[in-house]
């Protein structure tokens, strides 16, 4: 028999001559909800794992209810290389793609889109089956994946863009495509190297001329955001570089589809502080938090004529092209950071004194679009289904290469 406490078991091992026996780190004990009463234990081992299927049989589609959310299939509760226990949802391929699109697309937006998200739904199942299976189970929930909580969401719209595209995949020379989509462009997707820098043919970067004909619906097609010189030195120096004071900050060089390659920071000592392809991408997303790697930076006031004072009553402007004395007694390029001994003691060599004062620095970033920017944007697919485009046009648009079957 099964028993609460050991004592209890204990008094009846006691009197039929019989063992207490315990779970192994693999039991899952199922408990009466909000008391402590455990209905029983079940104990398969590293091997089994305990699943809830409701309802019967399985000629009828039943619903589990899991914190607040509604879901199709079995719920499996297992305790991972016996620790904590993992729950995840048993379903099939096409609940599944049923219930992402209906979190990732508004359910209102045109057919042909939806469909578009139905093919990447499962693209990205066949190319990610396994992902997460060190913890039990294929695919996580999370943006990390794609999203999912259930299939409260979905609707008529959702199950006909799911059942219209049945089994359908996208495939790049006979392996799955890696069919990474995103809210908006902004008139450009990016080639994959430049942002991740892996190399994918079919994510190569695209003119998207579609996204503009609905930009009155996207929320981040024009973002402005604007930085002090000190916020964009915090965040340079955050990033293991000794830089002075940033007083300039450029986009030098954009991509064939126009988004941002290559970006520089100054400091006041004139040193620069070049970011290129992955590295640019990385600042403007991690450090400066853009919505997108498609901006343009405005500069507006500064400090003008600023001086050096040096010996003899000179001055200079900057320490670029100035040369001193090392402590090996020879002539050299002053280079990075210079030092300088000040009553407070060593330190960075400061911005020139003097000058006229023109207002606070100011860095003014003005981007179009919000996301990676790498395969489908979402609002271009919106754009595009509304133009007439069916859902495999807007595939191969986005993945120049691919074939669906």
């Amino acid at each position: 028999g099964a028993y609460t406490s050991q004592e209890e078991a204990q008094g009846a091992a006691a009197m039929i001559g019989g063992t207490v026996v315990g779970t192994s780190a693999y039991g899952v004990s199922v408990v009466k909800t909000g008391t402590s009463r455990i209905l029983f234990q079940f104990d398969g081992g590293e091997e089994r794992s305990l699943a809830v299927a409701p309802g019967l049989d399985n000629s009828l589609k039943y619903e589990t209810h899991f914190r607040g959310e509604r879901y199709y299939g079995v719920f499996q509760f297992r305790r991972v290389k016996g620790g904590d226990l993992v729950v995840s949802n048993l379903i099939s391929l096409e609940d599944y793609t049923n219930s992402v699109i209906s979190r990732e697309m508004s359910s209102s937006w045109p057919i042909e889109a939806l469909k578009a998200q139905a093919v990447s739904a499962r693209s990205y199942y066949e190319d990610n089956l396994g992902k997460h299976a060190s913890y039990g189970f294929d695919i996580c929930s999370t943006t990390d994946c794609r999203v999912y909580f259930g299939m409260a969401q979905t609707n008529e719209r959702t199950l006909q863009a799911t059942r219209e595209t049945a089994a359908l995949r996208a495939w790049y020379q006979g392996e799955p495509a890696k069919t990474f989509y995103f809210a908006s462009d902004g008139g450009g997707t990016e080639n994959v190297k430049n942002v991740w820098g892996s190399s994918f043919p079919y994510l190569c970067g695209v003119i998207d001329p579609y996204e503009e004909t609905i930009s009155d619906k996207i929320a981040y097609w024009d973002h402005t955001v604007t930085f002090t010189g000190a916020q964009l030195t915090q965040a340079v120096q955050s990033m293991g570089y000794n830089c002075a004071a940033i007083v300039d900050f450029l986009v030098t060089e954009t991509t064939p589809t126009g988004n941002v390659k290559s970006i520089l920071f100054t400091d006041a000592n004139g040193k620069e502080f070049p970011f290129t392809q992955i590295n640019a991408a990385k600042v403007a997303r991690n450090q400066l938090g853009l919505k997108s790697i498609r901006y343009t930076v405005t500069k507006t006031g500064e400090r003008t004529g600023g001086r050096y004072h040096i010996e003899g009553g000179n001055t200079l402007t900057s320490m670029n092209g100035v040369y001193a004395i090392n402590s090996n007694g020879a002539v050299e390029k002053i280079s990075g950071n210079p030092y300088v001994i000040t009553s407070a003691g060593e330190g960075f060599l400061p911005a020139p004194a003097g000058g006229e004062e023109t207002g606070e620095v100011l860095f003014t970033v003005t981007s179009r679009g919000n996301g990676h920017s790498i395969g489908m944007s979402q609002w271009g697919a919106y754009a595009m289904a509304q133009q007439g485009f069916t859902f495999d046009q807007i595939l191969k648009f986005y993945y120049p290469g691919i074939e669906i079957y």
